[in-house]
Order: structure tokens, then sequence, then C-alpha cells
């Protein structure tokens, strides 16, 4: 973590030695929550089990995110399937956030453009799926079926896209945070807040807190990242969070022994996906 500030004169070694290990702390913690409690918005290959020796899934994509603005409001799914006993069809089926059929359309190897497939012949079958402005925000679900032969239609894969009709943004709001006002080096602790958007819950990016030390300086780890997430994912052990889903995001954090006494900084910030910031919330925790 750097410093912003410059400075005149070359700081002490100790202190040098001591801001590494800060360095390093909140770097392992960054990571772990970025892998554990993020957000799973990756295409998701279900088992190939109804094609035994049949299908071969190298992979499925689609849009993560389409924010309406006409004309070109659309989503490019695509699906690298290939078999051995040729294949039939390859299609894709889409869901609304409240669960109900949205769109069932063919995909296609064919390079035509129209379809959002780049290439003819490539076993990348592709379509594009069109949003306007009165569907609904929210996550779509993609549900991928293939036919082998003479056989039947069978799912291979799921993915998601979200899907913001850019209709009267409302920002998200924090509050309730719930955080100690004073811990101990080496003492975890575990923070949360919540986090409420009218334009519904699935509309929220990301939560997260900035973290300043007694000096004031503002952390900012090896990757030059400032802003660290909470998660609203139900993972007690990792993050401390107690239910998935329910606008209740938590972290846990500890701070060694060696780091600089006082009172630290901490600002909390929502994001939602059109990057509309809520309302921040700033706690003070003693450190000694």
């Amino acid at each position: 973590m750097g410093n912003s500030n410059s400075r005149k004169k070359v700081p002490h070694k100790r202190n040098l030695n001591l801001f590494n290990k800060l360095k390093i702390f909140i770097t392992v913690i960054l990571v772990s929550v970025i892998l554990i409690g993020c957000e799973k918005n990756s295409d998701e290959i279900v088992s190939t089990n109804p094609f035994p020796g049949d299908l071969s899934v190298v992979g499925v994509t689609a849009t993560d995110t389409v924010i309406y603005s006409k004309p070109d409001s659309i989503a490019v799914i695509t699906a690298n399937v290939y078999s051995t006993k040729g294949i039939s069809g390859v299609y894709c089926t889409v869901f609304n956030p409240l669960g109900k059929f949205f769109n069932h359309s063919q995909m296609f190897d064919n390079g035509r453009t129209e379809n959002g497939d780049e290439k003819a012949d490539d076993s990348i079958y592709s379509t594009v799926i069109r949003f306007s402005k009165t569907d609904i925000s929210g996550f779509y679900d993609v549900e991928y079926s293939a036919v082998v032969g003479a056989g039947s239609a069978k799912i291979f894969a799921h993915s998601r896209i979200y899907y913001f009709n850019n209709q009267e943004n409302i920002p998200p709001q924090l509050s309730d945070l719930t955080m100690p006002d004073t811990v101990a080096f080496n003492q975890s602790f575990k923070f949360s807040v919540t986090a409420k958007d009218l334009n519904g819950l699935s509309d929220i990016k990301e939560v997260y807190y900035e973290l300043y030390n007694p000096s004031g300086v503002k952390l900012t780890n090896s990757q030059g990242i400032s802003k660290f997430p909470l998660s609203d994912n139900g993972d007690v052990n990792v993050t401390g969070d107690k239910k998935a889903g329910d606008g209740i995001f938590t972290q846990k954090l500890t701070i060694p022994k060696g780091q600089p006494a006082g009172r630290w900084k901490f600002d909390f910030t929502a994001v939602d996906r059109s990057d509309s910031l809520s309302n921040t919330i700033t706690h003070f925790v003693e450190v000694k």
C-alpha cells in the first residue's frame, strides 16, 4: 500500500517494515473476499452426463450487463460445443427476474452478424437477445440446451445477464451500520451495513469500505485497489455474513499488532449498476 502524500525524508526502516506487513495483511484479506464474497455472474457449465461421449462443451458466454439505450439494447449469447454424432440444434431459453419465460431462441454457427456469430462452422453457436425499456430490471437467467443427432433437447449450461431498463434510476442507500468503536490488535472483528435500492437489490453492484490509518493515509493494496468489498453471501466462516441476499453486507477484519495505534477511519459506500453512488457512512475505530 502506498502513501499518496509526498515525503521529504526517508522514513525509518522499522516504519517501512510495519507498513509492508499491513500491505500484505490487507492484500490477503482482500483476495479472500474477492474469491469468496463477490456475486457469481460467471457462466456455469452443467454436467454433461445426459450426453455421455456425445457432446463436448468448451464454454458458454453471455453479455454480463445490458443497459437500455435505444436502439442497441442487446445481449450476445454464445456456446462453444461440438459432437462427433452431429448437432441438430443449439438453443437458449431466457427467464426474467420473476422467473417467468422471456425468450427462446435457436443459436447459429453461420457467421451472420445478425445472429451475433463471428465465424461460420467454428463450433461456436450464437444468438442475440433484445431488450426493451418496458422489460423489468434485474438478473435474467439463460438456460442452454442442445440436440445431438436425432435425440431430444437437453440442458448443458446456465448463465446470467443483468438488465437495467434505464428508467428513473434511484441511487442505493446505506443504513444501520453495526461496528465496534474499539478493538485490540490481533482481534478479529465483524462489521455490517444494510443496503437498499428502490430499483431492486439486484441493482446494487457493490458495497465497499475505504480504510484510512490514524495518519489519514488511505490504504491501497499492491494491485492499486482501495475499495474493499463487503459481502451478502451467507458465508459465516469467511465473511461473517449470516444470510445471503438479505441486503445486509458484512466483512471481518483483523489489524495485526505492530500497526499504528489510534483512530482508524472507515468509509462505507454502495454503487449500483448505473454507477450511481449511495450516501457514505463514516465510522472511526480506536485500535489499541
